[in-house]
C-alpha cells in the first residue's frame, strides 16, 4: 500500500478502509485492514518484552514487568492489551454484530473476533445474555460459536 513519510498508520488504515469499502462486491472483512497504531504499539511492546526475556533468560536480576510491556491482569489471567482506542471507524463499528446461538466465547463471534463487545444490535444475545459483554474480556478463541457468518 505505501504512503508518504508523514502519513500515520491510522491514516493509511483509513485509506485502506475506504478503498476496501468502495470496491468490495460482497461483505467487508475488517480483519483485512492493517493494525491501528495502538495495536501496532502494543504488539511491538510485547515483542520487545519477549525478546528481552529470551536474551536474559538466565539472569534473574534482569526481570521486566510484563504489565509495563503490553500485558494486563484481567480476572486472574495475564492477557495481552490489544488496543486502547476504538478498533475501527464509528460507521464500521455500527455494522459489526454477531448472530451467535451460544455464549459468544470464541473468535467465531464476529464481535469478539474484531475486539468488540456485543451490543443490543446483535441478533441473539443482544449484548446481554453472552460472555462478551462490557464486564467480560474480549479475547480471541477458536471454537464454534457463531452460525451464519
Amino acid at each position: 500500500m505505501g504512503g508518504k513519510e508523514r502519513d500515520t498508520l491510522n491514516f493509511l488504515r483509513y485509506i485502506k478502509y475506504i478503498q476496501k469499502v468502495s470496491t468490495c462486491t460482497s461483505s467487508f472483512q475488517p480483519c483485512k485492514l492493517p493494525p491501528t497504531s495502538a495495536a501496532a504499539k502494543f504488539h511491538s511492546m510485547r515483542t520487545y518484552f519477549q525478546v528481552q526475556e529470551w536474551m536474559h533468560l538466565h539472569q534473574e536480576q534482569f526481570l521486566l514487568d510484563p504489565m509495563d510491556w503490553g500485558w494486563e491482569i484481567v480476572q486472574g489471567a495475564m492477557l495481552p492489551i490489544l488496543i486502547d482506542i476504538a478498533a475501527a471507524p464509528g460507521d464500521l463499528l455500527d455494522v459489526i454484530r454477531c448472530n451467535c446461538k451460544t455464549e459468544c466465547r470464541t473468535a467465531r463471534c464476529s464481535c469478539r473476533k474484531h475486539g468488540l463487545v456485543c451490543t443490543s444490535g446483535c441478533g441473539e444475545c443482544r449484548g446481554e445474555s453472552c460472555a462478551n459483554t462490557v464486564t467480560e474480556v474480549a479475547c480471541v478463541g477458536t471454537s464454534d460459536d457463531e452460525d451464519g457468518l
